[in-house]
């Protein structure tokens, strides 16, 4: 990947992730610009799936510290949070490995 891509990438992350904080929809912006940037969108799609559960995980240590969750639900959310998950891994392999070239902006 070429010094370029790499910025823009870096740029893109730290410029959602600062709006995700407040707004959420990060992947509406990480995984386009990652596929625009040549990025295969299975490899896309699970990188932006990896950097949701560090930021899941970091946004709610605040509230298990205070006690706030209730601990009650989370044991099912968890599974349902699970199963989501390998439903959305399932439905991702239908998705064609090779990019779309004519959206490419770094042909």
């Amino acid at each position: 990947m070429s010094g370029a891509k790499l910025f823009t990438l870096v740029i893109v992350f730290f410029l959602t992730s600062v709006i995700s904080v407040l707004t959420g929809s990060t992947s509406l912006i990480t995984v386009p610009v990652m596929i625009t940037v040549g990025i295969e969108a299975h490899v896309a799609v699970a990188t932006n799936m990896l950097a949701l559960t560090f930021m899941s995980v970091g946004g709610s240590l605040p509230f298990m510290r205070r006690g706030v969750l209730n601990r009650s639900r989370l044991v099912l959310s968890i599974v349902l949070t699970i199963i989501g998950s390998c439903l959305g891994a399932l439905l991702l392999l239908s998705v064609p490995l090779k990019p779309c070239k004519s959206l490419s902006l770094w042909q």
